[in-house]
This record gives C-alpha cells, structure tokens and sequence, in this order.
C-alpha cells in the first residue's frame, strides 16, 4: 500500500510503500529479542558495578544515557516497519540521527575527553611528586654541583646538542665541577625551575583548576552534554520544521548532517587525543573501547549510507525490507562496546588485578619510560632509593650515542668529557656504578682521542642492567607503581586527593 503523503509534507518527499507482512513480523520479533538482549545486560551491569572496582569507575550516567538511546533507536525504527511506514510521523523518523548523536555519539565524546584530561592530569601530578621528593631530598643541591646540561632530573631535554654553543655548556674541555652551577633557575614549591617555567607558576594552580573541572563528570561533562542536547535540538528543530502534521516520510540527506558534524569535528580530535597519550596505562580499557566503536561501528554506518540512499533492488521502497536493520546493528555495537564488553572486560580486570599483585602480569622498564606518567613515577622511586643518577646517566649516554653521527666531532667529545666527569670518573658528584675497568675505558678513549659511537656501550648496558634487575623489581611492588598503572582511577590517586583538598 503506498504512503500517502498529507499536504504539510516539505515538497521532494517520497512515498514509500509499507513493509511486507514478513518484515513487519521480522522487525516485531528483532524488536522483541533486542529489548531482551538490553535488558538483562543492564541488570547484570548495575548488579555487577556494585562489587566490581573495574565499573565502579566509570561513570555510571553515560551508560543509562545509552541504553536509552538504544531504546529509541530500537522502537523508533522497528515499530515504523512493524505498525507501517505510511502512518509513522514523519517528526519521528526525521529525529532518529538526532536521537543517535544526543543519546550514543556525543556520552562516547565526552568520556574521550575526560579520559584525556585525566590522563594529563596524571602527568603533571606526577611531575609535581617527583619534585617534592627531590626537595626532599636535597636533589637540587646534588644536581646542581654535578653540573650536567643533558636531560636535566626535571626531564626537561636540552636542545639538540648539535646547536652551537649556549650559556652554561663546555667552553674549554672539561667542566669546573668544584662550584655549584646556577642553570638559570630556581626552587620553588618543591620544583627544579628553569626561569621559564618559574614565570609559569603562577598559572599552575588555575591549569590545576582548569583539569579537575576537564574531569568531573558531574561538572563538564553534564555542562557539555547539557550545551551539546541545545545544540543539536536547535538545528533539528530547523530541519524537521513543518513535519508536525506529515506522515510517511524516511531518514533524509539533511538529517545525517548532525551525525556527520559531529563526527568530523570529535573523531579527528578523538585520535589526537589517543595518539598524544597512547603511551600511557589504561586500566579502563578506555582507548580500545573507542577503537571498537569508530572502526566496526564506523564501517557499518557508511554500508548503511550507502545502500539506505541508492536502495540497491529497490527492496526498501518496496517494502521488502529495510536498510535501516544496518543502522540498529550500528548502535547495537556501540552499545555493546559501552556495556556487555564492559562486564566481561570487569572480570578479566579482576583477574589482571590478582596477577599484578603476584607479579605476574606486570609492566616492563622499557613501558615505564616511554610512558610520562610512568618516567616520573620511577624517577620519584629512584630519589627515595637515592640512586636517580643512574636514570640521568643512562639518558645521556644513549641520547649522546644517538646523535653521533649528526653531532661535529669537537662538540661531541665536549659533551662526552662532560657526561664522563659527571657520572663516570672516580669521585664524580653522580657517579654510577660502573666497574673500574669500564671507567678506565672510557678515560682513555678521551684521552688517546680513539672515541666512537660505541664508546659508551658497555657503560649504558651496565647501568641498564642495574636498573631492570635490581632497582625495578622493587618499584614494581610500590604504592608509585601501582598509582602509574592506575593513574585513570583518578579518585584512589593521592596526589590528586591532596591537589583537591589545597584548591
């Protein structure tokens, strides 16, 4: 039977025949099954966040916000082909991808967002502990009279050494170690300050501010989501103007423009986000959760553009069936992403956790240090063992060793007297703990002039060794530790309780 169209219909509208009596009964009994399918992962989800650690820090909003966008989704369009097309309000049709973005897209936007800023806050957390420990240890005053100018114990990175020279760098061979170097800096708030970042500290407390609010939920993210449901709401309302009394219409170009808006802005920056911390923990599981829905889901959705617009055998039109069973399973992964995968993904969470504390699934050095939060978490235990020279030594050997080749000869070997009299020479203010024979190694290559990129090699795997054999293992059974492979679970970071307390 065709739709008759009533003449508050926009102009271009198409008339569509109803669906079959098989594809009424089809989207009935889908309709039926996946009410089901949520239902009992709702409950299981509320039941299971109430003992589960892993749920318990997700915020529990955006998962009611979803389920009930799935509901919309759900009777929204299996109800049209079930009931008929030809008497479905056209305003209802016409506010599904409204629905979509308001009730799917924009919580997962959101969560990105604060899982980002969470992230960051960690970092700068974590920087603010490591040096409150080395004032506290008296680290400055060491770090000082050592005279180094690499990668400084605030892990800030000097410039390229093969820049021309600059003040506080060698001159003439080996460095006056005897007086405190002045690097341009101050102490303050338990900080190793270059002036630079001394003019920056009274901006700290509002960034600080600034974060906390990035990663409340309850404050940016029901403002944001508060902002983002006018929005959309305004623009649907100038889209679907005029449909009040209009029945029988199907999706349209012009409704996928919010869908599509939102994407281009937030997908692009989503990965942005991911690619700037992808070296970091994610105890939440947090980026493979997005992954799972931009790459399936995505995939779907543009089939479903595709073959919804050019209706291949005009099955649609004919009432046959309808492309938008392709749209429900775009939602159904969304949705399953967001909550089943997230019940299963507590338990393997429990059990991960049991492993780590037997030591059985832990974190290895090289993940540590490509990580920031992690570099700065072990950094902090490597003061409190007194032993940070041998992280400070390990990162300017290997960085002199890879800038060999691109570094002029006379600069290189300045640079080499200097890490040598720092950490290496007998009675130097950071000396490592290397065996004799490599430090008299290293002296005479200076000294007869024979240095190669490999000079420093067996010093670098030494110290190395040291670090992963000997230091490691007991960070990895620290509060630090498990802060860094918790650093999401921003509510049991201590840092942040205090941070929270003095603003």
């Amino acid at each position: 039977m065709a739709a008759n169209l009533t003449e508050n219909c926009p102009e271009g509208e198409v008339l569509y025949k109803d669906g079959t009596k098989e594809n009424g009964l089809f989207a009935l009994s889908l309709l039926i099954v996946s009410l089901v399918y949520l239902l009992v992962f709702q409950v299981w989800y509320l039941i299971r966040q109430q003992t589960s650690k892993y749920l318990k820090h997700r915020f529990a909003l955006w998962v009611y916000v979803a389920t009930f966008g799935m509901v919309t989704q759900l009777c929204g369009f299996l109800l049209r082909e079930y009931t008929g097309r030809a008497s479905f309000p056209c305003w209802v049709t016409r506010q599904f991808m409204v629905w979509f973005t308001l009730f799917l897209a924009l919580p997962c936007c959101l969560r990105a967002a604060m899982y980002y800023y969470t992230i960051r806050l960690n970092q700068k957390l974590a920087k603010v502990a490591f040096s409150a420990a080395a004032k506290e240890n008296d680290i400055n005053e060491i770090y000082g009279s050592a005279g180094s100018a690499g990668t400084g114990i605030t892990g800030e990175e000097d410039e390229d050494i093969s820049e021309p020279d600059r003040t506080n760098t060698f001159t003439f061979g080996v460095p006056d170690t005897s007086k405190p170097r002045n690097r341009g800096g101050s102490f303050e708030n338990g900080s190793i300050l270059t002036s630079n970042q001394s003019a920056k500290t009274a901006h700290s407390k509002s960034e600080f501010k600034f974060y906390l609010y990035m990663i409340d939920p309850k404050r940016f993210g029901l403002h944001a989501y508060a902002l983002g449901f006018l929005v959309v709401s305004g623009f649907s309302f100038l889209f679907t103007n005029g449909t009040g009394d209009c029945t029988g219409c199907d999706v349209r170009g012009e409704d996928l423009l919010i869908v599509v808006s939102v994407s281009f802005v937030f997908i692009p920056l989503m990965n942005y986000w991911f690619w700037i911390i992808r070296k970091e923990p994610d105890p939440l599981n947090l980026k493979w959760e997005m992954g799972y829905i931009l790459l399936p889901a995505g995939g779907l959705a543009l089939g479903w553009a595709l073959t919804h617009f050019l209706d291949p055998g005009n099955l649609n039109r004919d009432g046959k069936l309808t492309w938008h069973y392709l749209w429900l399973l775009v939602c159904v992964v969304t949705w399953s992403c967001m909550v089943p995968y997230q019940i299963f993904r507590s338990y393997q969470y429990d059990r991960f956790a049991l492993k780590m504390d037997l030591l059985e699934n832990q974190a290895t050095l090289e993940e540590v240090l490509e990580s920031e939060i992690g570099s700065e978490k072990f950094k902090t235990h490597l003061v409190h063992e007194l032993c940070i020279e041998t992280l400070l030594f390990w990162r300017e050997a290997t960085r002199w060793k890879t800038t060999f080749n691109r570094t002029r000869s006379k600069r290189r070997l300045r640079k080499l007297l200097e890490i040598y009299v720092t950490y290496i020479k007998p009675g130097s203010p950071l000396e490592n703990n290397v065996s004799w024979r490599l430090k008299t190694e290293v002296g005479l290559a200076i000294e007869n002039n024979t240095v190669t990129e490999n000079t420093l090699d067996k010093c670098i795997r030494n110290v190395w060794g040291l670090m992963e054999q000997d230091i490691f293992p007991r960070f990895v059974v620290s509060d630090l530790y498990k802060e860094y492979r918790d650093a999401t679970t921003f509510a049991e970071n201590r840092d942040a309780l205090r941070l929270q307390e003095s603003i």
